[in-house]
């Protein structure tokens, strides 16, 4: 069985950020765990940690950066 991006994006509630200036993909999943990419190589950069369960959880639902990319804004609940 093959997913089409739109098909995978639902299921797994997920939002996605491509930053061009950077060759960066961003990720963010339901459980709130954001990820990193390196578009050419589709390997993780790195993982910002998931906050406590004992933490009210964000919920992201939306990324975003300005145009020179220095700066990861997340929003959420």
């Amino acid at each position: 069985m093959t997913l089409k991006i739109s098909e995978f994006l639902f299921l797994f509630k997920c939002q996605v950020l491509f930053l061009p200036l950077s060759n960066t993909i961003v990720t963010c999943f339901k459980d709130d765990s954001l990820f990193v990419w390196d578009s050419e190589t589709l390997k993780c950069k790195f993982q910002l940690p998931v906050p406590p369960e004992e933490a009210k959880q964000p919920h992201y639902r939306t990324l975003a950066t300005p145009r020179d990319g220095r700066l990861l804004v997340a929003g959420g609940r």
